[in-house]
């Protein structure tokens, strides 16, 4: 909420800026009032369901569990013996 009252300040400020209302104290301290009310609602999140959904969109993860398959397969190929015919 705090955060959400600091935005709402600043972008107050920035368009008392770009409407060039700095010079003029009386019209830089007035109240800008909002013509629409945002609705706030409050939802219950699974968070088993949101981490598997952030895991799921996340390519550095999806990269790492490629690198780990690949690591994985470099050893079990490192620790197969390789027998080479005599010539």
């Amino acid at each position: 909420m705090l955060t959400a009252e600091a935005q709402v300040k600043k972008a107050q400020d920035d368009l008392k800026l770009i409407t060039n209302l700095v010079d003029d104290p009386e019209l830089w301290n007035a109240e800008i009032e909002l013509i629409d009310q945002p609705v706030f609602i409050v939802e219950e999140a699974d968070l088993l369901q949101s981490l598997k959904d952030a895991f799921a969109f996340r390519p550095d993860y999806y990269s790492a569990k490629i690198d780990l398959k690949s690591r994985d397969i470099k050893i079990a190929t490192a620790k197969t013996p390789c027998f080479l015919p005599l010539t």
